[in-house]
């Protein structure tokens, strides 16, 4: 049965026919009605599966990542994708799709947008359905035994989620109810001209419950594995996309969009709280601080971020002539800077393979055994970086074109070329080298086993030009960011010389020789010097601290002094207050 609301505007007039933005299930694209459809008694056999993702956390496991474009990673038939029978359906691809990442050692799945959208040129990023898994590939329960039958095969499902703007077409979420419900009356605000779509409103609450009720929708009725974040840049920044004039600062004079950062934190703590495995993904394009840091720390609650930084500068290094690379070898060099300031992953993605941008083998300069050659070596030290990884389709044995989301991909490439079935077979190997060697994706976020206080100012003897007035007995780590960076986040009349900052730590007095955990906030006016401060502790305005070490979760209150005796250091236990 098929259904739509026939919404009667407040003026009179004509009815307003909509889909249910509630529905489970839509009619087949061009028809745009939801369809009832009855998602109990599914009955699960992933299991095991659920329960052995509960029992180690992802940030110590291998992940590689096969991005997908379901309507064009094989096709029954070349060419419209308006015939019925073109695409496969979620079963064929359960069959097809998940015993071909398995071959190729992948770790996961991520789905480009299967929520129902009537574009295909969107490639899913304009919704009208949120929960309704799109039908051209089948039924919600097809969906199910998708990702069933990946989990059983321990393949984790991640989907692209598009919780910052929807589209515009009459059956969806614009004016629903002949008013701006899901947007701002604010044209400013809701007006999304550079994707040609209309910004969600943050700052009502019934919008805030309509997506966090969503995303926690996937995880509970789909059992996937995680969420990736599309557009989290024009969601933080009110400028996004914008020019001068045609937006406003908010009550700080800054361009965050205060509405959107809280929606973000209470999403990301929301998903953890009932799903602690979850994966929480953000491609988010800038260098705002601590994306993917829990709320608590100060962070917007992600637990990973996708690094644009690395990919951008990576391409532009590989494309290079061998000739001029030896005049930018800072692009390659140049992510140690803030390799370990998020959880990042490297992204290698559909949007770098597109709208003329080459295919990733086709980037590579020279003759046609020179761009296998340069593709492998990339592929090589890609494998190499620090952070988890993510590939798309048809990069893995070196597609010539560019993706188009309306054919396949060219697989007789790999069937009758032999450049092409070395390279796959190269991916593969070089594949499982990684999933099998804990070096490559053990520690993937912080220079761990760096050593004592004493052997990590050693290390560093070009920064920290003297050493510690006091030694630690105890065989303890440091786990920070790269000791040679300044803090994440320091105050305007903060500052801090010869300095070990972890990321997460706010400054905003002065800090010297010491070293200083995440989660620690330094007050306007205090002054830290020649002290190991641990995470959480809070050092009020005006504090002062010298030759002490401040355990975990200590509060020392504006204005008081904690000072090591000469010869002596000051100890400060967990939990107290000073002052």
């Amino acid at each position: 049965m098929t259904y739509k609301y026939a919404i009667e505007p407040q003026w009179g007039g004509a009815h307003i026919l909509k889909a249910d933005p509630y529905g489970f299930f839509a009619e087949k694209k061009p028809n745009t009605a939801s369809r009832l459809y009855d998602l109990e008694g599914y009955e699960w056999q992933d299991g095991e599966y659920m329960e052995a993702k509960k029992k180690e956390a992802s940030y110590t496991k291998p992940m590689l990542i096969y991005e997908v474009h379901a309507g064009s990673w094989q096709r029954k038939a070349h060419g419209d994708s308006d015939k019925e029978d073109v695409y496969l359906s979620y079963r064929e691809l359960a069959d097809r799709l998940i015993a071909y990442v398995k071959k190729m050692n992948y770790t996961h799945i991520e789905f480009m947008p299967l929520t129902e959208h009537p574009f295909d040129g969107s490639w899913g990023y304009q919704t009208t359905g949120y929960y309704a898994p799109t039908s051209r590939y089948g039924e919600p329960n097809d969906f199910r035994y998708f990702i069933e039958t990946a989990h059983k095969n321990g393949i984790g499902i991640i989907m692209d989620w598009v919780p910052g703007h929807f589209c515009k077409n009459d059956e969806g979420l614009r004016e629903f109810d002949g008013t701006n419900l899901y947007e701002s009356d604010n044209k400013q605000l809701s007006d999304n001209r550079g994707w040609g779509t209309i910004n969600f409103d943050y700052g009502r609450t019934e919008v805030q419950s309509f997506l966090i009720s969503n995303a926690l929708y996937w995880f509970d009725e789909y059992h996937i594995d995680g969420l990736r974040i599309d557009g989290v840049a024009n969601m933080l920044y009110l400028n996004f996309g914008r020019e001068e004039g045609e937006w406003t600062p908010n009550k700080y004079g800054d361009t965050g969009n205060l509405e959107a950062i809280d929606f973000l934190k209470k999403l990301n703590e929301t998903i953890f709280k009932y799903h602690p495995s979850a994966l929480m993904m953000a491609e988010e394009s800038t260098d705002w601080p601590l994306i993917s840091k829990p709320v608590y720390m100060g962070g917007m609650g992600f637990n990973y971020k996708w690094n644009m930084g690395w990919m951008n500068d990576m391409l532009k290094y590989v494309s290079l002539d061998p000739i001029y690379r030896k005049w930018n070898h800072d692009k390659v060099t140049f992510s140690f800077m803030y390799a370990f300031s998020e959880n990042f992953i490297l992204p290698l993605s559909h949007d770098e393979v597109v709208h003329g941008k080459c295919s990733l083998i086709e980037k590579m300069p020279g003759d046609y055994w020179q761009k296998f050659a340069g593709l492998r070596g990339f592929f090589g030290y890609w494998m190499a970086h620090p952070g988890k990884k993510l590939l798309f389709m048809g990069g893995e044995y070196g597609q010539f074109i560019e993706w188009n989301e309306n054919d396949s991909l060219d697989w007789h490439l790999v069937e009758q070329y032999e450049k092409h079935t070395q390279m796959q077979k190269y991916s593969a190997a070089l594949n499982k080298f990684y999933c099998d060697n804990k070096a490559f994706w053990q520690v993937d976020f912080d220079w761990k086993d760096v050593g004592t206080i004493e052997s990590l100012w050693q290390a560093n003897m070009d920064l920290l030009q003297d050493q510690p007035p006091f030694e630690l007995n105890g065989d303890w780590k440091i786990y920070s960011s790269n000791p040679s960076m300044p803090p994440h986040f320091i105050g305007p009349d903060g500052g801090a010389k010869q300095s070990m900052i972890a990321e997460g730590a706010q400054i905003f007095g002065q800090v010297e020789h010491s070293v200083i955990f995440g989660g620690v906030k330094v007050g306007k006016g205090a002054k830290v010097t020649n002290s190991v401060i641990f995470p959480f502790t809070k050092i009020e305005d005006g504090a002062i601290i010298d030759h002490a070490i401040l355990a975990q979760d200590v509060t020392i209150k504006a204005g008081a002094k904690v000072e090591g005796k000469e010869g002596e250091i000051s100890v400060i236990a967990e939990g107290e207050t000073v002052g």
